[in-house]
């Protein structure tokens, strides 16, 4: 970022607002900020020249050599006047910086992140309001990683898995999402993200706002509301599209499912997670057989009779826990 030169002038003459003294203090934690200073401060140097120094005397000098003995006198005052203004930048900047870290002791801004991990197990689901007021609706089998109190200057959490975000709007924090490499960031904005370890693929939604995608080189896919980006972990590639049926895309909150040409090996794993159960296939060539699929059934008997209903597929119980099914073609 730039600052405004005026910024940092009324900063360096005592003249600044506590706005003004926050920006700068922002500025000057950066590179370009302190090489910025560095210049203003060589001007003010180069321009404290000896014809300046002449104006110190308060009477004629009758002779050039005495003339010469005065301004060796005044050199050592200017490098004084130099230190002064140096102090000038320094003390305020440092006395800031005290109130700024008092506050943070209060306020915990600057304090070490103190993080927080939650794992959602299979077949729950749960509500989250993180310190900054975002909303987070998190799905089966998943897990979150945050900080109980964000930080000064972004606001940054760790996803594995999914889940539903309504990011509380701060232009100046932007919300980031880290996916295991992949990042999403969003200022304020409503989306669904689904990144779970075991899938090759990452997908997110954008119902409202705007945001970013954005992978391990640091290019970035923008999204505009009702776009949909599918990222390739593998290959590095991403399709951004128009969803077909977005709603379909959140009904996991609602307990309901909606396949369209699905894999039927990926069918199984949002089962598995929804509800805790587990599948042994005795024809593993099943897995790569596409169904399309609706039904907000809530119990996994009635949904397991469903896919028989549209598929060639026979789903037997393993065992009395109803946990367990064994998955076979179904006989002629």
């Amino acid at each position: 970022m730039k600052l405004d030169s005026t910024i940092l002038t009324n900063y360096l003459d005592n003249k600044a607002t506590l706005e003004e003294q926050k920006q700068v203090l922002a500025y000057l934690s950066t590179e370009e900020g302190q090489h910025d200073m560095a210049l203003h401060l060589d001007q003010d140097i180069e321009a404290f020249t000896d014809r300046m120094a002449e104006t110190w005397l308060d009477h004629d000098v009758p002779t050039k050599r005495m003339k010469r003995r005065f301004l060796n006198h005044i050199s050592p005052v200017r490098s004084w006047k130099v230190a002064l203004r140096v102090a000038a930048t320094v003390i305020p900047f440092l006395l800031l910086s005290s109130a700024l870290f008092f506050l943070s002791d209060r306020l915990g801004v600057f304090a070490p992140p103190d993080y927080v991990s939650l794992t959602v197990p299979c077949g729950e689901q749960i509500h989250l309001v993180l310190q900054d007021g975002t909303l987070v609706h998190m799905n089966s089998s998943s897990r979150i990683r945050y900080p109980k109190k964000m930080g000064l200057f972004a606001r940054e959490i760790e996803l594995s898995g999914e889940a539903y975000f309504t990011v509380a709007k701060d232009k100046e924090r932007p919300f980031v999402i880290d996916l295991n490499g992949v990042k999403v960031r969003v200022t304020g904005t409503e989306f669904n993200v689904k990144a779970y370890p075991d899938e090759s693929y990452v997908q997110v939604m954008l119902y409202k706002g705007s945001l970013l995608l954005e992978n391990q080189t640091n290019r970035t896919y923008p999204l505009r509301p009702g776009e949909c980006a599918d990222y390739d972990r593998t290959h590095g590639e991403c399709h951004i599209s128009r969803a077909v049926d977005a709603a379909s895309i959140i009904g996991w909150q609602s307990r309901s499912l909606n396949f369209y040409r699905t894999p039927f090996r990926d069918i199984l794993k949002t089962l598995e997670r929804q509800y805790d159960v587990t599948f042994r296939l005795t024809a593993p060539e099943l897995l790569d057989v596409r169904f399309t699929l609706s039904t907000s059934k809530v119990q996994v008997a009635d949904i397991l009779q469903d896919l028989e209903m549209v598929s060639s597929i026979h789903f037997t119980a393993a065992d009395d826990s109803g946990k367990a099914f064994v998955v076979s073609p179904k006989q002629k």
